[in-house]
């Protein structure tokens, strides 16, 4: 009886604790997203007036790729080195598909607000010549903490590359 009455809280602690992470998940569309990079949005990153928030990725018309309606200058010229480690079992090869997406941004070498459809758009939080900084600025080189790249969704996005 006794290990009864102790099992039933721990499931019920685990099950919360699984259950928790999936319910602190913001939508993408919601104005707490951290990919909301209008002027309401919750980063330091955000535009200085745009207040749409999908705008700076999709647009309806003009994209590139035309799916999923890329708003975004794609990086071009890019060297992208990798991750390695002596110890890692699989083959990691260079970024595609929507790991590209992603880099348009985190890579550093596209402006945030640079945008197909609408032009330049005046953003705070980023460098002088308009680059993402600090740990959302993964470079062109993979490192441990930076192997993966995540879609506004919370989605794993082309990992390995």
């Amino acid at each position: 009886m006794m290990r009864q009455a102790l099992v039933a809280p721990l499931v019920c602690a685990f099950a919360f604790a699984l259950a928790a992470p999936a319910a602190a998940q913001t939508g993408v569309t919601s104005p707490g997203n951290k990919h909301n990079l209008s002027v309401t949005g919750p980063g330091p990153v955000k535009s200085a007036s745009e207040t749409e928030i999908c705008v700076f990725c999709h647009t309806p018309h003009n994209a590139n790729p035309a799916v999923p309606l890329w708003n975004q200058t794609l990086s071009s010229g890019v060297t992208y080195q990798p991750y390695t480690s002596t110890t890692m079992k699989a083959t990691v090869g260079l970024p595609t598909g929507s790991s590209k997406l992603c880099l348009a941004c985190h890579d550093g070498t596209v402006a945030i607000g640079n945008t197909i459809n609408n032009g330049r758009i005046a953003m705070q939080g980023v460098s002088a010549q308009g680059m993402m900084t600090g740990a959302s600025a993964l470079g062109n080189r993979r490192s441990k903490s930076s192997r993966a790249c995540i879609s506004p969704c919370g989605l794993s996005a082309g990992w390995p590359w």
